[in-house]
């Protein structure tokens, strides 16, 4: 897990320790805990946490573990949070009925939106780590980031900056309009306000960390992506990013996953060797490992050269492929498989009303058809069957593929 934490930029941590005695090092401790115990409860966005009117219910015997000296000496976290509840900078709900837990959330001063980036010591880290997978839905992080250290390095090859004269005037004006709207609203004022100031809040101390180049990286182990101050950074707002001083182009692939399928079916991604978007580039280990699987794997028919991630293609498979590797992904590639589903198979949509969703079917489907592993279970489902009719050589691949790699 990352070892630096948001906590409310006007959060002054040392004055809440002024007058609680005792050593040094039991201080550090409660600093320690305190950093920890309030970064649970900071959120980007004050949607996440509506339907429980602001509250994230955390397990006590949790707490007790990580910032406490454990269960049988759970001291040291009810100090914490009475120093937190005194002071105003949270509020507890009580214990509910058969819930081994309590709801704490900021009060309304420390909900801006605007957060500091702190260090946790490394020994909570590692209680972090004992106890919180089933209690804390904080993902962990892969501890190894080496394959990831070409895009870290970015970041000090280049300067990264805010065209601030622009972005405040672009700024001012949306947050105006916004303004105005809620002002001349009746319902949710007061909820809609606080949503303005967390977002506006949020927004600005990304900024800020930029221009200090206080920059953070975080990579979860459940899905391996980069993030980033880039990627947290609002969409509406990156045409005023600048890299060496000038403007950022940005590409927005909205079918990310089927688009990088089709570029990994296309036999240049495996055959070139030079500079580019190739298999060789982005991870030559990975490269070497594909190729002895297909020269070594019986079933992938030894001697023949057609092999994609492993898997044996014939010439007339590959025909089928190419088919799929040509869409034009600048077109909205969810559309375009249902269209093409209209014009081809106008029985098969007509005979299944979920079709009627329009692309917002497709694309809740996507996922499934691409990493199921189990045939049984594509068996029936409309999409499925679209595919099979459209892309049947790309449907067997996808099969193949998954039970190759993931059926263990």
């Amino acid at each position: 897990m990352s070892n630096r934490v948001k906590i409310p930029i006007n959060l002054d941590i040392d004055s809440l320790l002024v007058g609680t005695g005792g050593r040094e090092d039991y201080k550090r401790n409660l600093k320690s805990g305190i950093i920890y115990f309030v970064s649970l409860l900071c959120i980007d966005n004050y949607y996440k946490y509506k339907s429980s009117d602001g509250y994230r219910t955390l397990n006590g015997e949790y707490l007790d573990n990580v910032i406490g000296r454990g269960k049988k000496t759970p001291r040291r976290s009810v100090v914490i949070k009475r120093l937190l509840e005194e002071n105003g900078v949270i509020e507890i709900r009580g214990h509910q009925s058969g819930v081994k837990s309590q709801g704490f959330r900021l009060t309304e001063k420390y909900t801006t939106g605007e957060f500091s980036r702190m260090k946790l010591d490394d020994d909570i880290i590692e209680r972090i780590k004992l106890y919180s997978k089933g209690v804390i839905s904080n993902e962990d992080e892969i501890e190894n980031t080496k394959t990831y250290n070409q895009l870290i390095e970015q970041f000090n090859n280049h300067e990264l900056k805010i065209d601030i004269l622009r972005f405040n005037t672009f700024l001012k004006k949306i947050g105006k309009e916004v303004f105005e709207k809620i002002d001349n609203t009746r319902k949710n004022k007061v909820y809609n306000y606080k949503s303005y100031f967390n977002y506006f809040g949020y927004t600005l101390s990304i900024i800020k960390d930029i221009d200090d180049k206080d920059y953070f990286f975080s990579i979860p182990e459940s899905n391996r992506r980069f993030y980033s101050n880039l990627t947290s950074f609002p969409k509406l707002y990156r045409p005023f990013l600048l890299i060496d001083g000038n403007g950022v182009g940005e590409v927005d692939i909205m079918t990310s996953q089927s688009y990088i399928l089709s570029t990994i079916l296309n036999e240049r991604f495996y055959k070139r060797i030079g500079n580019g978007y190739n298999l060789t580039t982005i991870h030559p280990n990975l490269k070497i490992g594909i190729d002895n699987l297909g020269r070594n794997n019986p079933s992938n028919q030894i001697g023949r050269d057609i092999f994609i991630t492993g898997v044996f293609f014939s010439s007339m498979m590959l025909e089928g492929i190419r088919n799929y590797t040509n869409i034009d992904f600048t077109s909205d590639y969810y559309t375009f498989i249902l269209e093409e589903g209209k014009r081809l198979y106008p029985n098969h949509i007509n005979k299944h009303k979920v079709f009627l969703k329009g692309r917002d079917y497709i694309k809740g489907q996507i996922m499934n058809f691409l990493f199921e592993w189990n045939g049984y279970n594509r068996e029936g489902n409309p999409f499925g069957e679209l595919m099979e009719l459209l892309y049947p050589e790309l449907c067997d691949y996808v099969i193949r593929f998954n039970q190759f790699y993931t059926s263990t």
